[in-house]
């Protein structure tokens, strides 16, 4: 299924980059994908990495289960972060080859 979206959405993306080809377009659209990178990026790092991590060195079964969540939501962030980079970077593919 993924592999029939990219054929037809390269397909679409190339009818549409070819009418209006130019190295100012080029150079706008990596631009807005390094700006809209960053904010992604700093969202992400202000909601998931930037807190006090001071943590006891002794875990009890409460603290080990609060850890546990907390890698659990990490995880789910981390591997939506790869879907989303891997899907990014077919479609960028798609719509620059």
């Amino acid at each position: 299924m993924l592999f029939l979206i990219v054929i037809y959405g390269s397909d679409f993306a190339d009818r549409f980059y070819s009418q209006i080809q130019s190295t100012f377009v080029n150079i706008a659209m990596v631009i807005i994908m390094f700006v809209l990178s960053y904010f992604l990026g700093l969202i992400i790092y202000r909601n998931y990495y930037l807190e006090d991590t001071a943590r006891p060195m002794f875990f009890d079964t409460e603290n080990l289960e609060e850890i546990a969540i907390k890698g659990m939501k990490q995880l789910r962030v981390e591997l939506f972060g790869c879907g989303l980079a891997i899907l990014l970077a077919i479609g960028g593919f798609g719509f620059f080859c």
